[in-house]
């Protein structure tokens, strides 16, 4: 799908402001409210545009976090249709380069987090684990286009 100026705004405010009224975001493109509705709706059904709500894991008390990075044996689908499966992990990534997979996991302590990694360690087809703690945490919410 073609992306022109307008839909670009439309998504950088949105990035911003999920919650952004139709009316407000259509002032703020020069659109009229229906006109934006109908905009942000084609961009959902393109599959362009998500709406979702984010939540902050350490309000959940989940405030250890790790990526891991996991070299397979065999094939990287199958060890990363397993790895979905460990409880904490949020994200999962097949990568190139030495690290054939990348997840991120949310633990509630050090204790937790050793044994999620462990449970990753002993699925069929992993070769090796390097666990890469987050010391901090930044998020850019805005998606530059």
């Amino acid at each position: 799908m073609h992306l022109d100026e307008t839909s670009r705004r439309i998504i950088a405010l949105l990035s911003r402001d999920g919650r952004m009224s139709y009316a407000l975001l259509g002032r703020s493109v020069n659109m009229s409210e229906a006109a934006v509705r109908q905009r942000v709706q084609r961009l959902i059904e393109a599959g362009v545009l998500r709406i979702a709500c984010l939540v902050d894991p350490e309000q959940l008390g989940f405030p250890r976090a790790a990526t891991v990075g996991i070299k397979c044996r065999g094939s990287f689908e199958t060890v990363a249709k397993a790895i979905e499966t460990v409880d904490g992990v949020q994200r999962l990534a097949v990568t190139s380069g030495s690290i054939n997979v990348m997840a991120l996991l949310l633990a509630t302590d050090d204790e937790d987090l050793l044994q999620k990694v462990n449970e990753i360690r002993c699925l069929e087809g992993v070769r090796d684990v390097e666990i890469f703690m987050h010391l901090n945490r930044h998020h850019k919410p805005e998606l530059t286009l």
